[in-house]
């Protein structure tokens, strides 16, 4: 979802299925090949959101906050080894 808007609040799997079906004009897959495709232009949007989100924690309990993820993390590590 942070691909697409900020948000912080709530949601649940059913809503965000919903949602991402809606923004994405197609339905949503969790486990499609084709996703990360999809979406890898709106990757440094996501990233720029979820830093946003999880900076509103004091301190950060990414298992406890909700909504919350740290998955930019290993994104921002992973794409050092992704050539240009």
């Amino acid at each position: 979802m942070l691909h697409f808007e900020y948000r912080d609040t709530a949601m649940s799997r059913k809503e965000y299925k919903k949602a991402l079906t809606e923004k994405l004009n197609q339905e949503y897959e969790k486990n499609s090949k084709k996703m990360y495709e999809i979406l890898k232009n709106k990757q440094p949007q996501a990233i720029k959101n979820a830093e946003k989100l999880l900076e509103q924690y004091n301190p950060p309990n990414p298992v406890n906050d909700n909504p919350s993820t740290t998955v930019h993390l290993l994104v921002k590590q992973l794409n050092k080894f992704v050539r240009p």
